[in-house]
Formats: C-alpha cells, sequence, structure tokens
C-alpha cells in the first residue's frame, strides 16, 4: 500500500474544504433552485390578482366602488378598509332602505315566515 503524497494529500484537502465551504456550494444550490423561485413568484402573483379581484367583486356588491379593492394591497389601509366595510352602512342599505325585522312565534322562538 502506498502512502499518500504531499500533492495528493494536497488535492483531497482542497476538494474537503470546497465541499464544506458554504461560498463554493452556494452557486450551485442558486442555480438548482431558479426555476422555483420563478414558479414562487408566479404562484404569489397569481394568489395577489386573485385577491383583488375577489375584493373588487366583494367591494361592488356592498355598493362602494370596486377599485377600493385594490388597497388591499397596501398594508395598513387593507385593514383600515376591512374595518369600515364592516361597521359602516353600505351604499346598497342606503338605497334598499331598513331591514324588516323577523318576527317570532312566542310560544316556541322560531321564526315565522310571512306568507
Amino acid at each position: 500500500m502506498e502512502t499518500p503524497t504531499n500533492d495528493s494529500t494536497a488535492t483531497t484537502h482542497y476538494t474537503l474544504h470546497l465541499a464544506l465551504n458554504s461560498n463554493a456550494i452556494t452557486p450551485m444550490i442558486d442555480g438548482m433552485l431558479q426555476p422555483l423561485h420563478l414558479l414562487f413568484f408566479l404562484l404569489l402573483l397569481a394568489f395577489g390578482l386573485l385577491t383583488v379581484v375577489a375584493w373588487w367583486r366583494i367591494l361592488a356588491k356592498t355598493g362602494n366602488p370596486g377599485p377600493l379593492g385594490l388597497l388591499m394591497w397596501v398594508p395598513v389601509l387593507n385593514v383600515a378598509l376591512l374595518f369600515w366595510l364592516a361597521f359602516s352602512q353600505w351604499p346598497i342599505e342606503r338605497r334598499a332602505g331598513p331591514l324588516e325585522k323577523p318576527k317570532f312565534c312566542p310560544n316556541c322562538g322560531t321564526a315565522v315566515i310571512p306568507s
């Protein structure tokens, strides 16, 4: 059995150093993950657009301007819009007038449907 010479020991040491050095591995990992970055970005963009479309439709159905749904991308304004939508009187409610309170049966407490 031969003993390793200085050159082969140095080569082995350098190879081991490259394998353990994160700076040498990082470009290889980045190259492998690059398609995943694009996929993640496209999924995130699709989800963001779907969210804005959903809020646009919700706001339009309440009688408010649909473009207010774009505010759901703005960090503080999205929470303010949600609370404003929850606690304000909607334009569609103002046009329709107050809702009738349901009538209940005095004996059993169930709602009575007018015929």
